[in-house]
């Protein structure tokens, strides 16, 4: 999921904005806003922003990726590195922005925000918890079987990125209903689109 982060203007940036709109790698800070923006570009259809990932805290959501999408998005935007830390706070959602909430005014360079970042959702205890998730919650009576699926193929691709399909469709089957688990009989579907749409 992606948003647009943007940042308030103080007067001493007033003039550095109007010095930046030159050069589409220069950040531009939005007046009025709280968080630094993503820089405008121009191009034959208008003008348009870099839209800046988001990270939400889910256990469907990949840390990893994250970061990775952030640190490519401080490139193709310009974002000073002054600035990198700020921009990655405001890209918090949902829980994970409740997590970082007690620590905003510590005002931490991207650096320590990254650290602190991995030990919540990519350490030693978040992959447990996550892997209790994946291995260890069923398909309840009427949830959905491919809203199912779904979440746990993404916590499967995430803990276990090597495993084939094959064998991750012999993970998921007994965790779904038994009713529908018999349904799918034998042999059982060589891939995960097979499984969702067989399951479905």
């Amino acid at each position: 999921m992606t948003g647009t982060i943007t940042r308030s203007k103080t007067s001493s940036e007033n003039s550095t904005n109007q010095d930046a709109a030159a050069s589409p790698s220069a950040p531009l800070l939005g007046a009025g806003q709280q968080n630094p923006v993503a820089p405008n570009y121009n191009n034959s259809n208008g003008t348009f922003q870099v839209p800046a990932p988001t990270f939400h805290g889910r256990p469907t959501d990949d840390p990893a990726r994250f970061l990775s999408r952030l640190e490519e998005y401080f490139k193709t935007a310009g974002v000073p590195v002054d600035y990198q830390g700020e921009v990655a706070a405001a890209a918090l959602r949902g829980s994970a922005a409740s997590w970082w909430k007690p620590l905003e005014h510590l005002e931490l360079p991207y650096d320590d925000f990254r650290g602190q970042f991995i030990r919540k959702y990519d350490g030693p205890e978040a992959i447990g918890t996550l892997k209790g998730e994946l291995y260890g919650t069923r398909q309840k009576e009427r949830e959905s079987a491919r809203v199912f699926l779904a979440d746990k193929i993404c916590l499967l691709r995430r803990l276990e990125p090597d495993l084939s399909e094959t064998s991750s469709v012999h993970i998921l089957v007994p965790l779904l209903q038994p009713s529908l688990a018999v349904h799918l009989g034998h042999p059982l579907p060589a891939t995960l689109q097979g499984l969702i749409e067989s399951a479905d």
